[in-house]
């Protein structure tokens, strides 16, 4: 917090005190000190949720609709509240010649990408949200010299599997000693008949 500012919450903490005080001495029965400090606290309140928020001393409130990015070993990325490493490339998938998520097993997965930064993506198939239930895997490779939208298909072999299943695609890149890293990933219901 600013000095500046310190002295305007300090005051505003002192009259808080003095009419917290007031309805104290008053038993609670008046009305106007209570109001009074209603008002105070609740600007005390205000003030200092939005200088939590805004901040950057602190880690302040994380709310997100969306998986967090996770950070790039191979890259020196510094990100500061006013930065959010974020993936450029979007993806979305689709039953080839089919509206909707419904699937059987044969069918065809279009998997969209645009603006892919990932040489190369995991798709796992699993039944239920339990990764251990893996279903099918495989790697796709973003063909040399595609534009910015890729669309690659990947065939769906889920045996005798009928329900609900979760497909996790992954942009993977390699660390130095050539395994795979994950570096986000996207996660799609399917409902396999």
């Amino acid at each position: 917090m600013k000095s500046k500012w310190f002295f305007v919450y300090a005051g505003v903490g002192i009259a808080f005190a003095a009419v917290s005080l007031w309805v104290f001495l008053s038993r609670g029965r008046n009305a106007k000190a209570i109001r009074a400090k209603y008002k105070l606290g609740g600007a005390l309140l205000t003030a200092w949720a939005m200088l939590s928020a805004a901040g950057c001393e602190g880690p302040g409130p994380f709310v997100s609709c969306y998986d967090p990015v996770q950070p790039n070993p191979n890259e020196n990325q510094e990100v500061t509240c006013y930065d959010v490493a974020t993936p450029f490339c979007q993806i979305y998938i689709q039953v080839k010649g089919k509206e909707g998520f419904d699937a059987r097993s044969g069918d065809v997965l279009v998997i969209h990408i645009s603006d892919p930064d990932c040489k190369q993506y995991a798709c796992k198939l699993f039944y239920g949200d339990d990764p251990a239930n893996l279903l099918q895997e495989g790697k796709l490779d973003i063909p040399a010299g595609s534009g910015s939208e890729v669309g690659l298909e990947w065939t769906l072999s889920t045996g005798d599997y009928h329900g609900v299943a979760t497909l996790k695609i992954s942009g993977l890149e390699q660390d130095k000693e050539g395994n795979d890293i994950e570096i986000y990933s996207k996660f799609f219901t399917l409902t396999i008949q």
